[in-house]
């Protein structure tokens, strides 16, 4: 399909519903075949698009030749071809398709070449869609102006976020937007259509290749925390590449527990999700409705900030958000629960600095995660041999995680920061000041940075974050302070968390009544 909006911004839904009922059906036959989502490697040499899809689907009906010989009757009769197992080909952001599948032929496919992995097709619960208006209306301070009210934007199926526009009042986070729904193929679809925003209605496992390619054609796409799976790439939404939040109620507390496992820093911010009991699945549930608010922010900030790449997004929405806690401020989140805290949609226009990254910045990153060298070209189509490592400490995120086990003294974090201050000629002086951090001696190098200046007139600026033990640094401790530079006209706030030893659990001490996050050893 094609779209004519400027800006487009999308809620999409992995495995679509025909999809599903389809399920259902088989299920009800008692047959042994089932749905599988099969990613399997791009021949050598052929780009994405250099196939038309009829040659797409003839290429995945020759793969699935290999491996469909059912011989149960009642499976024969009812796919008597390998083309009638075919639902769906995927080329686009993702090289695959979905067919129908028994369990032996899917153990066969796992020997072959081409193959890459087979998610069995599972229903996912949708999330909460309550609003939390005390939120909603903090952006009518210089957000929502004439030149900016998202209209042309797209944002489908969670149909509070979009809004409605009357005479004096203003509903929603952007109230000129449109809404759309793709399903099935969704994201592939949805990124060769050019969108700019995707937002996943769940917790975005599985889809590492599409949301990895998809942040690579520019578009930011925003997935709910949820709250189960603590491995990297197959948790709830901790790729770097996503912008990832947790949902809070409309007293400020956060409702999700976030599992460590990626060595970054997660959820990346929080923002209303309802009033949900805490409960475990109503924590899951919360986080969707949080996800579509933030998603209309980030559609605002894509048509008001022009040329911002996903990960300047994501950092102007980190850096400004509000500490999350209940509303008298008596108890501190953890940043483990609640990210940087609550998205400010006013403060998120005017960051001041970014924390910028590229898709290809990602590489040497995943390299560092020793994915193996066969997952990670299947994720991002680059060698680790050429692209080296990076360790996920040194990313170029806007927070900071740092693990000290008992053989390190000292660890080094480096970032660099773009200054993407409107008045970019006007000399502004940042200095860095560290808050938090009990039990360990924090540095930052250098201490001041000037921008806009004659003699160092550079929109870019390097650091390092230097962290210490201490005599009574505890032995096994989750310790979390903040980062900020600060100008006469901006504050840029970044979480810093440091585990030290082999810390299993957070100490309910350190993080107050309402944060409990379990953390994995990531050393």
């Amino acid at each position: 399909m094609t779209m004519a909006w400027t800006l487009t911004a999308l809620v999409i839904l992995l495995w679509s519903s025909h999809v599903v009922s389809s399920i259902r059906r088989a299920s009800d036959n008692e047959s042994p075949v089932a749905a599988y989502l099969v990613t399997v490697r791009r021949p050598d040499g052929l780009l994405v698009g250099g196939l038309l899809d009829e040659e797409v689907e003839l290429w995945h009906t020759y793969l699935l030749g290999q491996v469909c010989n059912a011989s149960d009757p009642a499976t024969a009769e009812r796919f008597p071809t390998a083309e009638s197992r075919l639902i769906c080909s995927y080329s686009h952001v993702v090289s695959g398709f979905s067919a129908w599948l028994t369990r032996q032929e899917v153990a066969d496919m796992a020997s072959r070449p081409w193959f890459v992995e087979a998610v069995p097709d599972k229903a996912y619960k949708l999330m909460s869609l309550h609003d939390d208006q005390r939120w909603l209306g903090s952006v009518r301070d210089g957000v929502w102006d004439k030149g900016n009210m998202a209209e042309g934007i797209t944002i489908g199926v969670l149909k509070p976020k979009a809004g409605l526009l009357i005479d004096k009042a203003a509903f929603a986070v952007a109230p000129k937007a449109h809404l759309a729904i793709y399903p099935t193929a969704g994201m592939a679809a949805a990124v060769d259509d050019g969108v700019d925003v995707i937002v996943t209605s769940v917790p975005a496992a599985g889809t590492d290749e599409e949301s990895y390619r998809a942040v690579g054609r520019g578009v930011v796409v925003c997935a709910p925390a949820g709250s189960s799976g603590p491995d990297m790439l197959q948790l709830e939404s901790a790729a770097p590449w996503l912008l990832t939040v947790a949902a809070s109620d409309t007293d400020g507390r956060v409702v999700t527990n976030v599992v460590l496992g990626s060595g970054i820093l997660k959820p990346d911010v929080s923002a209303p999700g309802g009033i949900i009991a805490q409960q475990e699945d109503d924590d899951a549930q919360a986080t969707s409705m949080a996800a579509a608010h933030v998603s209309g922010v980030a559609a605002l900030l894509k048509k008001a900030r022009r040329g911002w790449s996903p990960a300047a997004i994501k950092s102007a929405l980190v850096t400004t958000a509000d500490p999350a806690g209940p509303a008298d401020g008596a108890t501190a989140m953890s940043y483990l629960v609640a990210g940087a805290g609550e998205v400010n949609p006013v403060k998120a226009m005017d960051p001041g600095l970014v924390y910028d990254l590229t898709a290809g910045d990602l590489v040497p990153y995943l390299c560092g995660m020793r994915l193996g060298d066969d997952r990670t070209r299947d994720i991002v189509g680059a060698s680790c041999a050429e692209a080296g490592e990076v360790a996920a400490k040194d990313l170029n995120y806007p927070s900071i995680l740092i693990a000290m086990d008992d053989r390190v003294q000292q660890a080094e974090a480096r970032r660099t920061v773009t200054n993407v201050a409107g008045d970019s000629a006007a000399t502004e002086t940042y200095r860095a000041e560290v808050t938090g951090a009990q039990g360990v001696a924090v540095a930052v190098t250098p201490s001041t940075m000037v921008f806009g200046d004659d003699a160092a007139p550079k929109t870019k600026r390097d650091f390092v974050v230097t962290v210490r033990r201490l005599a009574s640094t505890p032995a096994k401790a989750v310790i979390e302070g903040e980062l900020k530079w600060v100008s006469e006209k901006h504050a840029v706030r970044s979480p810093m968390v440091i585990v030290v030893g082999e810390t299993t659990a957070a100490s309910s001490a350190a993080y107050g009544a309402y944060a409990a996050a379990s953390i994995r050893s990531i050393s």
